[in-house]
Order: C-alpha cells, then sequence, then structure tokens
C-alpha cells in the first residue's frame, strides 16, 4: 500500500471551508513572530533577519547550529505544522518543538532521529507528542528512512486530538513523499495547557531557561514556518504546497526488508533478497508502517519482540510463505535438541526409553511435529499406566521430567507408528518451560512466553501472515495492550494457545491450522486396545487431564486457539483438528462480540467451543463440526454474569461412525449446558458457600439463564443421532431459561439423556425433528417430525453437504418473526440453492490487495457482523444495531461508468439508504412482495421477496444521463445522476452488503 494513503488516508473526507494558518513565516526578510534563543537559553531581543536566496529570490534563516528561534504561541488542540527546510550537513535534530522534559509541560518534539523517537542523533524522520506526562508519550520514527543534505524538504507535522498524529517529509524538487508515518493517540486528547511554556520553537529544544539542546546543524536553511489551528485536509495540503488537483506526485513505496536464518546477516540493510538481516527481531525494528518483514524459508530459533507496528491503515507485515505452510518456521524448541546437536541416551533397552539433560520442566514435546504427553513418573512412562490409585492407562508414548536429575525422558510410540523409536532419528522439538503464571499458566506475560511477543499500545496495526509456529511456553502470539492484530495462513504445532491477548482488542485469527497431532487418533487407539473400564466409561478422556491432578497445571491440554480473548476477536475461515478443545473457558472467559466463522473443527476430545464463564455477545455461524463429545458448551464456574447473548446459527453438526469409538459416553450432545452448584459454594454473593443440597441462596438455583435476547440456536443442521440434543451437566431440577431453538434440523437420540417425556422451559419452534425418543417436542410449534433424514430432505444424501431438495421437507418449514437477518424460511444451514463451505485453511486467505476498495476496507472492521457471501471464503457485511456509514475508498462517482451494490434484502420492514452521494441515494424500503429500491427521480424497481439471494444493483452512467438495473432488470424510467467526483457513502445496516464495485469508462481523446 503507499505510504500517501499511510499519511492522508485517515483524512479523506470533503475539503471544509478554507481557513488561514493562525502563525505564518514565507520568505519574507525578517521573522518578527520569533526571537533567538542561543545554547544557554539566553534571548536576543532583536527581531531574526532572514537572507536572500539566489535561487529563488524569496528570503530564507540560516541556522548558526548554536541557537534556535522560539515564538511565544499557545495552542493546544488540533493543528498542523510546516516547515520548508534544506540541511548543509547531514540531517539531525529537533525541527518543531512545542515541549519541555519535565511532568506536566510536555507537548511534542519532530525531527531527525536515529534510534528513537526522542534521541535526535540521526537522519530519520521521528518525534512524538504527549499529554503534559511521560506515560502518554506517543511515538514515531521512520527507521530506515534516511534524509539527505542538500535536498529541500516540507516537513509536515498534523495532529487530530484523540485521534492520531501524522509526520509527513516530501522531496520538494521532485514531489516524492519521502516519508510518511501516522500514529493513533486516543489518550492525547489536547496538548498540556503549559506545553513547553507556550513556546513554540523550531531548530531546537528548549530544554529548560538556561539550555536549549538538539538544534539542528550549522548552515540548516529555513524557507516558511506555517502552523494552522486544524489538520489539514488533502486537498488543503495540495493547495499549500503548491500542488495542483489530479497532479503526478511520486508516491514513496512501502518498503520490503529481507530476513534469512542463513545466509543473512543483521549487519546488512536488509533491503535485498542478496543482503538480507539474519533476524525477524533486527528487521522488525528497521520497518515502518507499510512496510513488509519478508521472511526467507527455515527455520528460525528466535522470541521476537515487536514494540512498534503500523497503523490500521498501513499495517506492518511479517510474512512467511502463505501458499506453503512449513516452509518457514519459528520455533521455541531447544535449538542444540531439534538440530540434533545433543544425542538422546537410551537408558532402558527393553521399554526403549531414552534421556537428554534438560534444565528446567518442558510444557510441551512433539516428534515430526507429534505431541508426546506427560507422564506422572518415570515408572508411568514404562508401564503406561499412572503411578496414582486409581490407576489409569495413558497413551502409548510419552515423556516424563525428572527434575531432581534434571533429565527429560521420552518412550516413542511402542509400536512404532511414527516411525523408528530412537529419538535420534527424529526432529525433536522440545519446548521451554511456562513462565506465565497463574491457573493453567495464561497470567503475567512475559516475552519468553512467545514466538511473538507484541506491545506497542493502543492498536498495533500487524499482519502476520504464512508462518508456522511451534512449541513456544504460552502462545505463539502474546499481545498486551496492542490491539488490531490479523494472524493469517499461520500453522501452530505445540502451541498451547494459538493467541493470548492482555488488555487487547480487535483481533483476527483467519485461515489458520491449530492442531495438537495426533491427540484425537491415541485416544481412538487407547480405547481400542484396553477397552474401557464398565464401572467408568470415561476413564478414556483422564488422561488429558492427569497434568492437572499431578505435578503442575502448565501442560493442560485444555487450551484452544485464543487464550484472554478481549473485545470483538475473531476466528475465521480456519481448520482446528486433533486437539482438546477448539476454544476453551480459558479462551473466552470474559471475551466480548465475538465472532466464530467459517471453520472446521474436527476430532476433538472435548468441545470446540467453550463461552464460559462469562462471554458476552457471541456469535457462531457458518461452522461445521465433525467427531466430538460436546461441541458447544455453556457451562459456567465462575458465577455471574451468566455467558450470553450467543447466537449459534448456519452450522452444520455430523459424526462418522470411527468416531463412536472415541465417545462411549452417552449423555454427550451437541451442546452441553449446566451450571454447576460450584457457582454458588465458591462465590459469596451468590451462595456463600451453600453445600450442593442447598436451595436457599441469594441467586436462584433453579436455572441458568442466557442474557436477552438468548441463547439462540437457529438454521443449524444437527446430525447426531447417537447424541442427545443437549448434554446437562447442572442437577435435573434446574432449568434452562432463555435458551431457543428455531428453523433447525435436528437429528438425535433425544434431548436430554434419561429423560423421557421432557417438559421443561427450553423453546422449540419450527424444527425438524428427527429423534426416535422424543414425540415432537422438538419440532415445536410450526415444526415437523420425521422418522429419518431419508431422501426426502437433502439433495444428495450422505454426502454431508446437506443442502436441500426443492421439494425438501424442511423447505419453508422456519420461521422469520424472531428477526434474526441470517434466518432463514428453509429450515437447516442450507437454504434451497444455496451452496455450503467451510474450513479454508492456510494458503486461502483473500489477498486484500486484489480485492475492491470497498472490500478491502471491511475485511478486518472488527465491529461488523459477516454474512455468508457468493464467493467461497469471503464475507458480506451488515450491522445488527447501529448502521455503518462507509465513504468507499476512491469511491467518487465516474463521469461515465458503472457503480455496482451487491447486497442482500434481507430485513423486511425496513428502510435503508443503501448508498448515496450529494443529494443522490439509492433506498431499499417496504415490505414483503411490496419490497422496492428507489432513486432519486422518482424510479422504482421492485425487489420481491427474496431474502437469502445476493442481489446486484448497478447503476450506469453515460455522460449527463444514468440508468438503474436490478439483477439485470432495467427500471422503467431514468433515475437523476449524481454528480461526477462526489464521494460515494454506503450505509452497512441490517441489509448486507457483499461489495461495491466501481468501474470509470475512458472518455474519448
Amino acid at each position: 500500500m503507499k505510504k500517501w494513503s499511510v499519511v492522508f488516508g485517515v483524512l479523506a473526507f470533503i475539503s471544509a471551508a478554507w481557513a488561514g494558518p493562525v502563525l505564518r513565516w514565507d520568505g519574507t526578510e525578517t521573522i518578527p513572530q520569533f526571537r533567538r534563543f542561543d545554547a544557554a537559553g539566553k534571548q536576543d531581543q532583536a527581531v531574526p533577519a532572514a537572507v536572500r536566496d539566489a535561487e529563488t529570490g524569496r528570503f530564507r534563516y540560516v541556522f548558526d547550529g548554536r541557537s534556535l528561534l522560539a515564538a511565544s504561541h499557545k495552542l493546544n488542540g488540533a493543528q498542523t505544522l510546516r516547515v520548508q527546510v534544506r540541511f548543509k550537513a547531514p540531517p539531525q535534530g529537533v525541527l518543531l518543538a512545542r515541549n519541555r522534559p519535565a511532568e506536566g509541560v510536555r507537548g511534542f518534539e519532530f525531527g531527525f532521529s536515529g534510534r528513537h523517537h526522542s534521541d535526535f542523533r540521526g537522519s530519520s524522520p521521528a518525534g512524538f507528542i504527549s499529554d503534559g506526562y511521560a506515560r502518554g508519550i506517543v511515538g514515531i520514527l521512520g527507521t530506515g528512512i534516511e534524509c539527505r543534505p542538500g535536498v529541500r524538504y516540507e516537513y509536515i507535522v498534523r495532529f487530530e486530538p484523540g485521534k492520531f498524529c501524522a509526520v509527513t517529509v516530501i522531496d520538494r524538487s521532485s514531489g516524492e513523499i519521502v516519508y510518511g508515518g501516522s500514529v493513533p493517540c486516543p489518550a492525547v486528547g489536547a496538548l498540556a495547557e503549559k506545553a513547553g511554556n507556550r513556546l513554540l520553537c523550531v531548530g531546537g529544544r528548549r530544554s529548560h531557561s538556561r539550555l536549549c539542546e538538539y538544534l539542528v546543524p550549522e548552515g540548516t536553511e529555513i524557507f516558511g514556518i506555517t502552523v494552522w489551528d486544524r489538520a489539514l485536509t488533502i486537498p488543503e495540503l495540495r493547495r499549500e504546497l503548491g500542488l495542483p488537483e489530479g497532479s503526478a506526485v511520486k508516491e514513496h513505496p512501502a518498503a520490503v526488508r529481507f530476513v534469512d536464518p542463513v545466509s543473512g546477516d543483521d549487519a546488512n540493510a536488509g533491503i535485498s533478497p542478496e543482503k538480507p538481516f539474519r533476524s525477524i527481531g533486527r528487521a522488525v525494528a528497521a520497518a515502518a508502517p507499510g512496510d513488509t518483514v519478508k521472511l526467507a524459508p527455515g527455520i528460525y530459533f528466535e522470541q521476537v519482540n515487536i514494540l512498534r507496528g503500523g497503523t490500521p491503515e498501513v499495517p506492518l507485515t511479517i510474512q512467511g510463505d502463505p501458499a506453503a505452510p512449513g516452509k518457514v518456521i519459528v520455533t521455541g524448541a531447544v535449538r542444540e535438541i531439534r538440530e540434533g546437536k545433543v544425542k538422546w541416551k537410551l537408558e532402558d533397552e527393553q521399554a526403549r526409553i531414552y534421556s537428554v539433560p534438560l534444565a528446567e520442566r518442558p510444557v510441551r514435546v512433539l516428534y515430526d511435529g507429534v505431541n508426546l504427553p506427560a507422564g506422572d513418573t518415570l515408572k508411568s512412562l514404562r508401564e503406561m499406566m499412572t503411578t496414582g490409585e486409581p490407576r489409569m492407562p495413558l497413551p502409548f508414548h510419552g515423556h516424563y521430567y525428572d527434575a531432581e536429575s534434571k533429565k527429560l525422558y521420552v518412550r516413542l510410540h511402542i509400536g512404532g507408528k511414527y516411525g523408528s523409536r530412537d529419538p535420534n532419528e527424529h526432529v525433536m522439538s522440545v519446548a521451554s518451560r511456562c513462565w506465565a503464571g497463574g491457573f493453567n499458566g495464561r497470567a503475567g506475560y512475559q516475552p519468553k512466553d512467545s514466538n511473538f511477543f507484541v506491545k506497542t499500545g493502543d492498536r498495533a496495526g500487524l499482519v502476520i501472515d504464512g508462518i508456522t509456529f511451534e512449541t513456544p511456553g504460552t502462545a505463539a502470539v502474546v499481545a498486551v495492550r496492542s490491539g488490531g492484530i490479523v494472524v493469517r495462513n499461520c500453522v501452530f504445532s505445540g502451541c498451547r494457545w494459538a493467541v493470548a491477548g492482555s488488555g487487547t482488542d480487535d483481533v483476527f485469527v483467519e485461515n489458520c491450522l491449530y492442531q495438537l497431532k495426533d491427540l484425537w487418533g491415541e485416544a481412538k487407539e487407547l480405547i481400542g486396545k484396553r477397552k474401557p473400564d464398565p464401572q467408568d466409561p470415561a476413564w478414556y478422556s483422564k488422561w488429558q487431564w492427569l497434568p492437572k491432578h499431578v505435578s503442575d497445571y502448565t501442560k493442560s491440554h485444555e487450551t484452544g486457539v485464543f487464550l484472554n480473548a478481549g473485545k470483538r476477536w475473531h476466528l475465521r475461515n480456519s481448520i482446528i483438528e486433533n486437539a482438546f478443545d477448539g476454544l476453551s473457558c480459558f479462551s473466552m472467559d470474559r471475551a466480548e462480540d465475538t465472532q466464530i466463522y467459517g471453520n472446521r473443527f474436527e476430532k476433538l476430545l472435548d468441545n470446540a467451543i467453550e463461552v464460559e464463564n462469562h462471554a458476552k455477545n457471541v456469535r457462531i455461524y457458518n461452522n461445521v463440526f465433525i467427531d466430538m463429545p460436546d461441541p458447544i458448551s455453556d457451562q459456567p464456574l465462575g458465577g455471574l454474569p451468566w455467558p450470553g447473548p450467543v447466537f449459534v446459527y448456519r452450522n452444520i453438526f455430523y459424526e462418522n461412525p470411527e468416531s463412536k469409538e472415541v465417545r462411549t459416553v452417552r449423555s454427550h450432545g451437541a451442546f452441553k449446558f449446566g451450571a454447576n452448584w460450584l457457582n454458588w459454594e465458591r462465590i459469596r454473593e451468590m451462595g456463600n458457600g451453600a453445600p450442593d443440597a442447598e436451595t436457599r441462596t441469594r441467586i436462584s438455583k433453579r436455572f441458568l439463564f442466557a442474557p436477552y435476547p438468548g441463547f439462540l440456536v437457529f438454521n443449524n443442521t444437527i446430525d447426531l443421532p447417537d447424541h442427545c440434543l443437549i448434554n446437562r451437566v447442572q442437577r435435573r431440577y434446574m432449568e434452562f431459561v432463555n435458551f431457543r431453538f428455531f428453523n433447525n434440523i435436528i437429528s438425535c437420540r433425544e434431548i436430554l439423556w434419561e429423560t423421557p417425556g421432557y417438559q421443561g422451559l427450553l423453546e422449540f419452534f419450527n424444527n425438524l425433528e428427527v429423534a426416535p425418543k422424543e414425540n415432537g417436542v422438538i419440532a415445536g410449534a410450526g415444526g415437523k417430525k420425521l422418522a429419518s433424514l431419508d431422501g426426502t430432505v437433502f439433495d444428495r444424501p450422505g454426502d454431508r453437504r446437506y443442502e436441500l431438495r426443492r421439494d425438501s421437507a424442511a423447505a419453508g418449514l422456519g420461521t422469520l418473526l424472531i428477526g434474526e437477518i441470517d434466518a432463514s424460511e428453509d429450515a437447516g444451514a442450507v437454504s434451497r440453492g444455496q451452496r455450503w463451505s467451510a474450513g479454508e485453511g492456510p494458503g486461502k486467505a483473500p489477498e486484500p490487495a486484489r480485492l475492491s476498495p470497498f472490500a478491502r476496507k471491511v475485511l478486518y472492521e472488527p465491529a461488523l457482523v459477516r454474512a455468508a457471501g457468493p464467493v467461497a471464503g469471503r464475507w458480506g457485511v451488515y450491522a445488527p444495531e447501529e448502521r455503518f456509514r462507509i465513504a468507499v475508498p476512491a469511491g467518487t462517482v465516474p463521469e461515465s461508468g458503472t457503480v455496482e451494490i451487491i447486497f442482500r434484502a434481507a430485513a423486511f420492514g425496513e428502510t435503508e439508504v443503501l448508498a448515496g452521494c450529494g443529494d443522490f441515494s439509492l433506498t431499499l424500503a417496504g415490505d414483503g412482495a411490496g419490497r422496492t429500491v428507489t432513486a432519486s427521480g422518482g424510479v422504482v424497481l421492485p425487489a420481491g421477496t427474496d431474502r437469502e439471494s445476493w442481489r446486484t444493483l448497478t447503476l450506469k452512467l453515460d455522460g449527463r444521463n444514468a440508468s438503474l438495473a436490478l439483477d439485470g432488470a432495467p427500471a422503467r424510467r431514468l433515475p437523476s445522476r449524481p454528480a461526477a467526483g462526489e464521494t460515494i457513502f454506503v450505509n452497512v445496516g441490517r441489509n448486507p452488503v457483499f461489495d461495491v464495485v466501481i468501474s470509470e469508462t475512458p472518455g474519448e481523446l
């Protein structure tokens, strides 16, 4: 992405009325507003004099290297400052300052630095802004951008309180943008009242009354100083710089920083594949917003600290190989062991147990990517049984760490399932210990807990793409107070969690693979060869929980993709397989506005998604859940507030025959619901330690309540004939309140295990029921009961795509009265005529550069809800509450061309302006058969009753004329045309919008 858009993208709105500057010196013979201060802080009362420039005939001021200029000038709010400067020596020093380095009077300093935003001894554009205090400093550093002597530069600083601060450096002679950087500063609502003691300094900083420092070098010339009391818009800046509208200004392209772990050298410049850096950390430190750190194939034994990212508009990208997962590996494994430099010693020839010296207990051990579960003693490793009572079987391979001898023991699969039993013939990835504290090692993050540690403050503006992460202490990516992160096309191998957050919002994990190979397969083998204990049918899974009862909590497999998700985290288009949980309670405990969509969850030993303990507003849609005991869990153990609301829709649930060998407990369900009595025993405000049998408690024990609008399960296809619908994990006298099932196809054994004739408070409407132990309760009002999911329901029974026949028994069975946008009048996940796809995985993420400007803008807008679009892996967007008004980037109305809006008319009975510009608008209104699209000029197009198909509204422009068509059907009259050059706005509301495509037809020369 071009850096012009970095700097000005946030300001791309229609120009405000022109207002002049509040301070200006523009090349006159004297500079009356300023006085000269020497290095000792002494003021010269004479008016500074300029000298005539032979090149332009105008006047310029020349610094002597021993003084600066200062003006008494108070301005605390929005502002733009511009200096035209030329250095005789290599640029350095402070160029603009309204600052003193004392608490309460800090403001801003901008100039040229080399290493840090406040060390002005280099030639890179740099600076900082503050609310008056050190804790509020926000810095900018153009690492790798070297300005040169002898070049006339425009140096521009813009500050919009509470929003951003931007620096632009332009080569005046060529028009090239040498540097453009912008940082968000939401905490800087204004400069301090006495920032810089109300002095504006040019050419240095006045640190206190007796010291001026960071002075620009002798011979530095300035040709003009201008200050405005607002952040200028693009048209205003062009006018001020003397650049005509539409002029061909050279744009400075984003840089690529190359890294190669074999051929690289951190002493290189890193700007070419021939001379790359060696470490990722060095490249990240050199990168600026908009840059890409490109990783060559190889193994990186590196823990990377990312303390400065990009911006939401122009992120910093760290990229491996998105199309070839596994080529770029960032590992936390012990290097000497992984590279085979330390040999494994055979300790027990009969059991084939090997050892290697190791300083600390590892949190994970892999061989060729296969997980080695932990045993509790060396004896347990020999016998493949736990040593404590009751003794339980362990998998057929494992590891044990002896803290006394500081040795790691391993026993590879006794049947040779994964090759040789000698670890010297495998790639052994031995992780470090878990440094994080707290229950299950999930609190108090440090850099060494991660592969990538992100701590940029506020929004990181970071994209991590195409990397395989391996064996970190806690998580592959740990982000501390650093939102706005995208992790895409990545593989997580031996990672307890993929992405962990602390005070971090707005995270996207997309098109990734999360696995702990071969957890599910080991459970299947364990059960098949050792047979379940009839007295304890759940024993097969207990080895997963052993570490929680034996030594410490840091090796539990109850983990998942997220850890401590904050607000607006998205998991989409990913594959989560061969693990214990997909998103555990540690993932979702305090999550808000979480969206989980387009994923494939497969072969899990517990749950795909746990919304406990307090997750708020969770949307789970367009996923497929295959082969697991209880896909979705609402089992809070942390008291109030209960999880919710939760929306589960357009998902497919099914089980393959082999899964029955793993799932031996009859009470498993598509859902696991229940509030355990421990909530009341543990939490004073609920029950003050009330025992299980006591029901006289402050918070009623009679029910688990889902906050409004509830736990809504609609338009899913649940094909689990050997499951219950719900695995109840609370006492039988307790009820579920505000849990509602409608428009689903449900094939299950019964609602609740051993609860015939259910008459509770669960709500069922308009479902297609196949449940041999139920008699229409699941079908509910408006629903239908069948004996089986035979050929009357699906187009191709047995293909697991669950696409409906045109005359399906599920056709038209649903209700729209509950008012959910993605609800369908057809029951089930896939409506008639629709196709199903989920779980695209690594290498399949949409490339932003190939999308339209509109699609690119909404791709990572975290507050919008996604709707399955007409292209696999891509999503439309809608807003269930407040409408989003989006200015289409580069979305000006063409003189001749077309504007196409692809949308769904999903919200009946509502009037919504789909798009508009100036006085022109396109409006969707009406209900049922009376649904219409209207355009300015009185044009009306019938929109019909179709709520689910994506429609195309085409506005064709030809000179002064315009025409309008919906799905190719033209309007009978011509609409008034919007004015050429106007910015197009799209209202994203309850009618999903997939794309807005603007095409311009070149005029004749």
